[in-house]
């Protein structure tokens, strides 16, 4: 597997790893799309979708009736952008 990698902020993140995050769909998905979330989800999926690989993000928390999510991060832990 090639690792892809999105860069945000001086920080590195994996974001195809198939054990990390949770597959994200639906509703959820178009919040994260919209940049709902934050920038750094949003450039994550955009990320995703140009790669073709499935939608992982680490996710906790539940708002409200319809399922939002409190909040959601990359699916995995970030690393500085070496020099």
């Amino acid at each position: 597997m090639e690792k892809v990698y999105v860069e945000f902020e001086g920080m590195r993140y994996l974001i195809n790893h198939p054990d990390h995050g949770m597959v994200i769909r639906g509703r959820q998905l178009a919040l994260i799309a919209l940049g709902e979330y934050g920038e750094l989800p949003k450039a994550i999926y955009e990320a995703q979708a140009a790669h073709g690989i499935p939608h992982r993000f680490a996710w906790r928390g539940i708002e409200n009736s319809l399922g939002d999510f409190g909040w959601v991060s990359p699916p995995t832990k970030g690393r500085p952008v070496e020099a």
